[in-house]
């Protein structure tokens, strides 16, 4: 748990840090790109197939979407707040 709520708070460090230097789309797509080759050594072959299967697809991408937005909006707020 200590080592989640870490890695998260370096996370969001570094995209303080870099939203001052690059646009705001390609720290999102750098974080989530890291986050995805995460999850795939975690989840091994087997469980990744399984994985990708859900009841609620589109539920599922929806809810991709808001997350992404959420983010997005976090960095922004870094760009000018501080």
């Amino acid at each position: 748990m200590y080592a989640a709520m870490f890695v998260l708070a370096c996370m969001h460090a570094m995209s303080k840090h870099l939203s001052m230097h690059y646009p705001i789309a390609q720290i999102l797509a750098v974080r989530f790109w890291l986050f995805t080759g995460f999850a795939v050594l975690v989840l091994g072959r087997g469980q990744f197939r399984d994985a990708l299967r859900a009841e609620h697809f589109w539920l599922q991408i929806v809810r991709s979407l808001v997350i992404a937005c959420e983010v997005a909006v976090f960095v922004l707020a870094f760009r000018y707040y501080w």
